[in-house]
């Protein structure tokens, strides 16, 4: 079998953020628009990507900072759309970004996707993950954050980003998936819909480094992990 797929010239969308000397809420908001604009066209037709995070946000060419492709559809299922929000029940995606319904292992719907489309808007505005498992506790201490919805707007890093920026979050990272927004209703948002020119005064200086910093990690770590593959013994498998 041959698979033919598109070519993404851009890379994914921090690589794209980490060379930009200037980032605002423009930019932000116009990936936001794009990223909602794919799930709410994957929802009306009765797929889940269940695994959106930066790094599956993926530009088309080096020119463009928002022509946007969402990528790995390797979790993707079909659900139910006379029932959508109990048709899903497999345990999956990316751990800093699962919604509580699957930690919790109960039935769930496409809504596990606008939770982790507000993790990502979280990182898009601040550069910081809402949950990681640094710290005390690792991966045990930040699903117990999860399930009860415990993240933080830090001050020193959103002090100066708009305050509808902020309600479009929490609408996305509602712990009770009824009580979010779905990709439609999260598009017609009073942030989605500002004015460009409001948006551009915003300057994310703060957050533009916090982006490098992580893009630099991630690239350090995805190191780490290769050479760790390649001197595994069942690499090279010294059996034969």
């Amino acid at each position: 079998y041959h698979i033919v797929m598109e070519l993404a010239r851009g890379g994914d969308v921090f690589d794209r953020l980490a060379k930009r000397k200037v980032y605002t809420e423009k930019t932000a908001r116009d990936l936001a628009f794009r990223m909602l604009s794919s799930i709410k066209f994957l929802h009306e037709r009765g797929i889940a990507h269940r695994d959106i995070k930066p790094e599956n946000l993926l530009l088309m060419d080096e020119e463009s900072d928002t022509a946007l492709k969402l990528a790995d559809f390797g979790f993707a299922r079909r659900f139910s759309l006379s029932e959508p929000d109990t048709s899903m029940k497999t345990k999956c995606g990316t751990p800093s970004f699962v919604p509580p319904e699957l930690i919790l292992g109960v039935p769930y719907g496409p809504k596990c996707d606008i939770w982790s489309c507000g993790c990502t808007l979280f990182m898009l505005l601040s550069g910081r993950a809402p949950f990681n498992a640094r710290g005390k506790g690792g991966k045990n201490a930040m699903f117990r954050k999860i399930r009860a919805g415990d993240f933080v707007f830090y001050e020193d890093m959103w002090a100066g980003i708009s305050v509808n920026a902020r309600k479009l979050v929490l609408s996305m990272m509602q712990v009770d998936p009824k009580a979010r927004v779905t990709a439609e209703q999260a598009l017609q948002s009073e942030w989605i819909n500002t004015n460009d020119t409001i948006l551009r005064k915003s300057v994310l200086g703060k957050t533009l480094k916090e982006i490098i910093s992580f893009n630099a990690r991630r690239k350090l770590k995805g190191a780490m992990n290769a050479v760790r593959y390649a001197i595994s013994p069942k690499f090279w498998d010294i059996s034969t």
